[in-house]
Parts: C-alpha cells; structure tokens; sequence
C-alpha cells in the first residue's frame, strides 16, 4: 500500500515535532527563534519562535509555533509552520535544483545553541550542499561521493560533477552571503551583534569604539571563511585582526575579531578616518571581495532605486531597489501584460526609480547610523553621503 505525499508530510512533521519536544524538555528553554536553511524562519514579516507548553487535558507537554506581538495576547499561534517544515525537510530540491538524491527524515540536521536560543534546522539537500560548497578542489573533481547513503544497495552516492551540480554549488555561495547577513546582522534580533558588546565584552561598547570585522558561527555557513574560492588570510585587515588578537566571544561558539575604526581606516589604505558599523563594514568587505556581486555595494555595480515619494499606493509595496537585471526583466514583465491595469501602474512606477551605483545608495542607507559608532568629536564639521562616498572609494583588501 502506496502512501500520498500529504500522508508523508503529516508524518514527517510528527516526527520533527516529537523530536524537538524532546530536545526541548531535555534542555528546558524557554524559547527558540528558529534558523531554517541559513535563514531565519519567518512569518508574514515576523520571526516565528518555538516552545512547549503543558496540555493539562492531555497530560503531556505539546509544541508550539508562535509569532509574538505587542499588543495583547502576546503571542499568535501559527500551527501552519509544522507542514512548512515538514514540506522543506521533504524537499528534494533546493533553489530550483534536483540531484536525484531521495532525501528523507533522517537526512535532515538539527541543533540547539541553548547560549543562543536557537533552533537550527538544514535539510537533507541543504546540509550536503553546504558540505560540498566547502570542498576545496570542487571545481577540478569529475565525481563526489558524499556522506548520504543510498538505502537501495546501502552504498554512498556518487555524485556527476556535472553542470547541474556546479550551478547549485555556485548559487549557494552567492546565496550565503546574503543569508549570513540575514541572520548575523537582523534588525528583527540583535542577538548576535549584543553579544560582542555585552557581559565580559563590555569594554569593546565604550563609546562603540571597536566593531567586529570577522565574525564566524559554526552553525552558519560563512563564506568569508568557508568558500574556498575566497582567501583573506593575506589581507592586510586579516593579518592585523589576528595580530591585536581582540577576539570577543566564545572560541567554540560565536565570536569575531575586534577592531577600530582607524585600524580598519589604516588596513584598508585610505587616507582618510571614518566610522562603521558591523553590517555597514560587512557589505563593504563583501562589495570588495565579490565585486561582481550585484547585491553589495561597489561603484561598478548600478541599481535602480525607488524615488522618496510615489503617487500610487502601489509604489509602496514594491521593492526599494532592484539591481540593473531585475529592473530591466521586471519593465518586460509588465510590458507584456500592459493591458493589465496593475502592470501598467506598476511600469508608470518602476520608470520612475532612479538609477543610482550601489555603492553610493549604500552610504545613503547608512549615513544616519554611523553617527551611532565611535566618538563623533573627532568628526569634520559636516558629514555627507558624498564625502562618505568620497572616503570609501579609496578603500581597498592590501
């Protein structure tokens, strides 16, 4: 007797929640916020949490999904994200790519960083993903076998390091870079920044005069430190972090390097002082690492940026930028459905954007918040988004 999919989903989540139930009352948190595939879980704009809760009736703990909210009751259910994680752990793709591998339950990765609060859950797909994306001679390799085994000789598989797989390796380290941001610098949770700065740390917050330049996470796939592809260790900026040897954090956990500002200002060439904060400094290390990444700021790369005031309440809801190939492939979208009356406001408005380089949109969004870093008596008179601008272009990886 065949089973339907939605009998495995339902199954699957069972058992996903009868083992976190498990770890939980093991460990007796209280709560977890939850990272799913390197990115924090979220729904409708909110980050979902985790807990157990006593059900008197049934005389046994039971799980809970919650999202929480300011106003009274606190929290909302939302039951839903069970099936959403049964559906990802049971997913044989990721971003649109098969390998043939049938994943399943056990295939799927599951840790709890008590210290952190976290909940951390890699699927089947994602987890060998993430171990090929470390593979240092990856790209001269004809076959891989990988750590799966296949149930139906009971043999590891053996992977064609064809086009297919090159494209998923390749999309996942592109990808990392903004899903590390994403969790490491979220303005939903501060708790990965906080700790470099509080408790034993506390030194490092007087006056916000040291930032952390090299962050690393075991539980987090880094590609400043796990793409093979990408060296720092000759940096100049690397060199001198290990050399004043500040590192805040836990060596086995969460910890990065600690540097000021001037000693950043120096390292990177410039002439010039300014401040920075963590996630301000990590896109320009990014942009200048990968500047042909399209998402992080560098002069070469051109975006279009949505204007300050838009006429339609439709404006709102779109995107504040887009890079040049996403704005070009949206125009056509709503080019060919211009007898649609929603494409067409939509195109009205994205003719509207402005065309900007993402460099200097990057010192836009960040201008306000640098003044939050270090002591602004050794400032000049004015700070502008221009003379920001002006500064970081002479910033370079010696």
């Amino acid at each position: 007797m065949t089973t339907s999919f939605s009998e495995e989903i339902n199954y699957c989540r069972h058992v996903f929640n009868e083992k976190i139930l498990k770890l939980l009352e093991e460990t007796g948190v209280d709560s977890l916020s939850i990272i799913l595939n390197g990115k924090y879980l979220l729904y409708h704009s909110k980050m979902v949490y985790v807990k157990y809760v006593r059900n008197n009736e049934l005389g046994k703990n039971e799980l809970v999904y919650f999202v929480k909210r300011v106003e009274k009751p606190r929290e909302d259910r939302v039951s839903v994200v069970g099936y959403t994680l049964a559906e990802e752990i049971m997913s044989k793709e990721l971003y649109g790519i098969n390998l043939g591998i049938p994943f399943g339950w056990n295939d799927c990765k599951i840790t709890i960083d008590q210290d952190m609060s976290l909940l951390i859950v890699e699927t089947g797909i994602y987890s060998l993903t993430r171990e090929l994306a470390c593979l240092e001679n990856f790209s001269t390799l004809d076959k891989i076998s990988v750590s799966l085994v296949d149930t139906t000789n009971n043999k590891p598989f053996e992977l064609e390091n064809d086009e297919k797989l090159k494209t998923l390796i390749r999309s996942f380290r592109e990808r990392a870079y903004k899903n590390f941001s994403s969790v490491v610098f979220c303005r939903l949770s501060n708790k990965f920044i906080s700790r470099f700065y509080y408790g034993q740390n506390s030194f490092y917050k007087i006056l916000y005069s040291f930032i952390p330049v090299f962050i690393y996470y075991p539980h987090l796939y880094n590609p400043i430190f796990d793409n093979p592809d990408t060296s720092i260790k000759h940096l100049q900026l690397y060199k001198l972090a290990v050399e004043k040897n500040r590192v805040s954090g836990k060596p086995d956990g969460l910890h990065a390097y600690m540097l000021t500002h001037e000693e950043i200002c120096r390292a990177c060439g410039m002439t010039h002082f300014m401040r920075f904060t963590p996630s301000f400094f990590y896109e320009l290390l990014v942009g200048l690492l990968n500047p042909s990444l399209d998402t992080f700021p560098s002069v070469n790369n051109k975006i279009f940026v949505k204007p300050d005031v838009v006429d339609s309440s439709l404006g709102n809801k779109l995107p504040r930028c887009y890079s040049r190939i996403n704005y070009i492939f949206e125009l056509q979208k709503c080019n060919e459905n211009k007898d649609d009356p929603v494409s067409q406001r939509k195109f009205d408005i994205l003719r509207q954007y402005i065309e900007k380089d993402s460099l200097y949109y990057c010192c836009e969004r960040n201008l306000k918040n640098l003044f939050n870093y270090g002591p602004n008596v050794i400032d000049p008179p004015k700070i502008t988004v221009d003379t920001v601008y002006a500064y970081l272009q002479e910033m370079r990886l010696l």
